[in-house]
């Protein structure tokens, strides 16, 4: 396999942009740690967070493959931003692969419409939280010791009420 970028993938193309961007300050920003308010104001004027949703919700119907590939560019010079990216895609695909109908309308369209970055605290292998099914919906009880990207996020799927899940 090979891991030379492809910047015919318009994708990677704005991430390799952006990645330039990035880079200027953000050893001082990981040293002084905080919010990268601006650079995730960029990272949505470039209209990647609604990249992998479908045309036909308002996305742009990027590959998992291209999502991935702007990851590994966010991640050769700020790691934090990557991992921000990466885990906003959690939680969307949660909503595109088992989401119903109704919930991909909503949330999907929603979301390209406003460009809109996820936060995320789920994580199937952590053993800090656990549900039960009850007749109307699920219960869910713990702690999580991480969200990522929550202070960043436009959505948090742990406050968008019942109606969302």
């Amino acid at each position: 396999m090979s891991f030379e970028r492809d910047v015919t993938d318009p994708f990677v193309a704005r991430a390799v942009e952006l990645k330039t961007i990035f880079h200027q300050d953000a050893v001082k920003r990981d040293k002084q740690g905080g919010r990268p308010i601006e650079q995730i104001r960029l990272l949505k004027d470039s209209g990647l967070p609604s990249a992998q949703i479908p045309v036909g919700y308002g996305g742009q119907g990027a590959s998992w493959l291209s999502i991935l590939r702007v990851v590994r560019e966010f991640a050769q010079t700020d790691g934090s931003l990557a991992h921000l990216y990466g885990y906003h895609h959690l939680p969307l695909n949660l909503v595109l692969f088992r989401g119903s109908s109704a919930q991909k309308d909503h949330w999907l369209r929603a979301s390209a419409a406003g460009n809109l970055m996820w936060g995320n605290s789920g994580n199937a292998m952590s053993k800090t939280s656990s549900g039960r099914r009850v007749d109307n919906g699920w219960i869910v009880n713990g702690t999580r010791p991480f969200s990522s990207g929550s202070h960043v996020a436009d959505l948090y799927p742990g406050v968008m009420g019942k109606s969302a899940w």
